[in-house]
Formats: C-alpha cells, structure tokens, sequence
C-alpha cells in the first residue's frame, strides 16, 4: 500500500503486506472422505445435513435440527442454515396430506439472527396450511456437483 503526499501531508511509508484469501467452507474440507449420506456418529443426521445446519459428525447434532410451529393456518418450519458456502441451496417443502403431493420450492425469509454464529443464518419457511388439521414441512437440501 502507499499513500503519496500532498500540500498538506507528507507521503506515507510504503507498506507490502501478504493476504490470503480463501474460498470458505465447503463439504469436503470440514467433512473429509464422508460421503453425504453417511452418519459416522450414529445420530440419525446424515453428514451433509450435519454439514448444513452447521453441525459435525461426532457429535449427536439432533438438537440442531429445524423447528416446526404452527401459526394460524401457516406451518412454519425455521432452521439454521449455512450460508458460507456458494454450493449450497435451501428451500423448504410443504403438504396437508403425506400421500399427495408437495408444494416445492418454498423461499424461506431471514429470521432473528441472535446467536447465529458467522456463516450462517436463520431462516423461516411458511406454509399456508389451508385450515387443514394436518400439516407436514419438510427443509429441502441442494448442493451443486
């Protein structure tokens, strides 16, 4: 860096200094040779959940799961989810009745980010319920090859 000098100032010493800048979290560099199925800690999460909601395999991260309420007629599904990682996408899925179909590609919207370590966020999923007395979400997990 160098700052040159002026009517008023004299220049500044110039000054060399190294960064090193990395791509962030990925799978495999806090994973290893895991595979996204795998469950290593026999916790019933599988590693790339683990891996998403900011967990790791030896540790029982079912603590870290996302949470389901229930807001008038919305289900609303709110999770912790890594956002440090380009690869990653969420959305959330919805339905009243598990033998018929989902309503994909629900869009969650940022939550309070009290006590969210860095990296991640929390989001908030709804799914209008339409008055029904069951109502099911799902967090939907996409990593790019």
């Amino acid at each position: 860096a160098s700052q040159p000098g002026n009517d008023n100032f004299t220049a500044a010493e110039s000054v060399t200094q190294t960064l090193t800048v990395s791509t962030g979290a990925t799978f495999e560099s806090l994973f290893g040779n895991q595979t996204a199925t795998s469950d290593v800690d026999n916790d019933g999460v599988p590693a790339l959940v683990e891996y998403a909601i900011g967990g790791n395999s030896t540790a029982n991260d079912a603590s870290r799961l996302p949470q389901m309420s229930r807001n008038g007629t919305s289900v609303v599904l709110t999770a912790i989810v890594r956002i440090n990682d380009p690869a990653m996408s969420f959305s959330a899925h919805g339905t009243t009745n598990l033998a018929g179909s989902w309503t994909t590609g629900i869009q969650g919207t940022e939550g309070d980010q009290t006590g969210v370590q860095q990296g991640f966020s929390r989001r908030v999923f709804s799914f209008d319920a339409a008055n029904s007395s069951r109502a099911f979400m799902r967090l939907h997990i996409q990593r790019a090859p």
